[in-house]
C-alpha cells in the first residue's frame, strides 16, 4: 500500500484520470486475492464517488463503457470468484500461461470470465498478451498492478509510457529500504525542490535527472484538485 504519509487526493485524482482514458485495465491475481482478504488499497478505478463524476461523464461522451474492462494476469488461476463480484458489470479476462489447471479454467469460463493463454509454461508473456488483447479490440491499456506485472511489461518491451509521481519527502522505516534505514520518521521529512537538471548523455540511451533539495518549511496547504480531464 502507499504509505499514509505520502498518499494524497491529488495523486489519486491523476490515477483516476489515467484510468478514465483506458478501455482496459491490467491487474494481477494478487490484487484480487488481496481484495478478498481486505488488504487491497481500494477498488479498481474509475471511482464511483462524486469527485470523479466528470471522468465518468467524459467516458460516456467518448463512447466508452461506464468502466474500463479488466484483464487479470494469473499463473495459478487461484482467483476467488466472490472477490470479482464488484466488477461483474465489466468484461473480465484472465490472462495466463500455456500450462494451466484446466479445471480452474473451466470454473472461470462457467462463471462468464474469459480465459486466454498467452505465455510459456505457467507464466504470461507480455508480448503475446498484448497481441491477444489487441485481437479482442482493446487499444488503450493501462496497467495498474504491482512490480511483477510491471516487470512482465518491461521484459517484453511493450511499455509505451510510464506515469510516475514523486513526492519530495523522506519516510524512513524498515519496510522502505531505500535512502534511509531505521524507524519510520513521524512526520516524514519534507523537502523542497530547488533545482532540477536533465543530463541527456548518461546513462547512455536513458539520461538522468539531478535534483537539488532543501528541507521544507512544513506541510503545504493543498488547493482543490483541478477539474479534468
Amino acid at each position: 500500500m502507499v504509505p499514509a504519509t505520502i498518499a494524497n487526493r491529488r495523486d489519486w485524482r491523476l490515477y483516476q484520470e489515467l484510468a478514465g482514458q483506458a478501455d482496459l485495465l491490467i491487474t494481477s491475481g494478487r490484487f484480487i486475492r488481496q481484495s478478498d482478504s481486505g488488504e487491497a488499497q481500494d477498488m479498481l478505478p474509475v471511482g464511483r464517488e462524486p469527485a470523479f463524476a466528470d471522468i465518468r461523464e467524459w467516458r460516456r461522451a467518448q463512447g466508452f463503457s461506464a468502466q474500463p474492462d479488466i484483464a487479470i494476469m494469473s499463473a495459478s488461476l487461484d482467483l476467488p470468484l466472490h472477490a470479482l463480484q464488484p466488477y461483474r458489470q465489466r468484461r473480465i479476462t484472465v490472462v495466463t500461461g500455456d500450462r494451466i489447471d484446466n479445471e480452474k479454467a473451466a470454473m472461470l469460463d462457467a462463471a462468464g470470465i474469459r480465459v486466454i493463454r498467452a505465455g510459456t509454461d505457467g507464466q504470461v508473456d507480455g508480448k503475446r498478451m498484448l497481441e491477444r488483447l489487441a485481437e479482442l479490440g482493446y487499444t488503450s491499456i493501462y496497467a495498474v498492478a504491482g512490480p511483477a506485472v510491471f516487470h512482465t511489461l518491461l521484459r517484453a518491451n511493450i511499455l509505451d509510457r510510464l506515469y510516475l509521481t514523486i513526492t519530495l519527502q523522506l519516510l524512513g522505516g524498515k519496510a522502505f529500504d531505500t535512502l534511509t534505514h531505521g524507524p519510520l520518521l513521524e512526520p516524514a521529512r519534507s523537502l523542497q525542490l530547488r533545482e532540477l537538471y536533465l543530463d541527456t548523455c548518461a546513462p547512455a540511451g536513458a539520461g538522468q535527472l539531478f535534483g537539488v533539495y532543501e528541507p521544507g518549511a512544513g506541510p503545504a496547504v493543498i488547493p482543490p484538485a483541478p477539474d479534468r480531464p
